[in-house]
């Protein structure tokens, strides 16, 4: 399961620093709408395998996604979500994310 997390936040790596999506013009907003729907799928994909799973090694790697790729959350609802499962992360694995919770209700204001 660990390697297909790491597939994931992969797909979410290049989508994010492909030179493409750069490129100011009129293209600009579909561009970016298709890097907020590919992050978002990856980053669904992601935490839904590490609830699943729940192993500690995974909601780890999961973090590392949602510290990446959680600020392209939109949805009210998902984002309650995101911060819940960082919240629950930390009491299970100790992995100290109150900082990501913090930076994400930050950048979503």
């Amino acid at each position: 399961m660990t390697g297909l997390q790491y597939y994931h936040l992969g797909k979410i790596l290049l989508t994010l620093c492909n030179p493409e999506f750069d490129a100011p013009g009129v293209r600009s907003f579909a561009s970016y709408r298709k890097i907020e729907r590919n992050v978002i799928s990856h980053l669904r994909t992601i935490i839904g395998m590490t609830l699943c799973a729940e192993q500690s090694h995974a909601q780890i790697v999961a973090c590392h996604a949602i510290y990446i790729a959680g600020a392209w959350c939109q949805n009210d609802e998902e984002r309650k979500r995101v911060i819940s499962f960082l919240e629950t992360t930390e009491k299970i694995s100790f992995w100290p994310t109150n900082i990501m919770s913090k930076r994400l209700l930050r950048e979503w204001e």
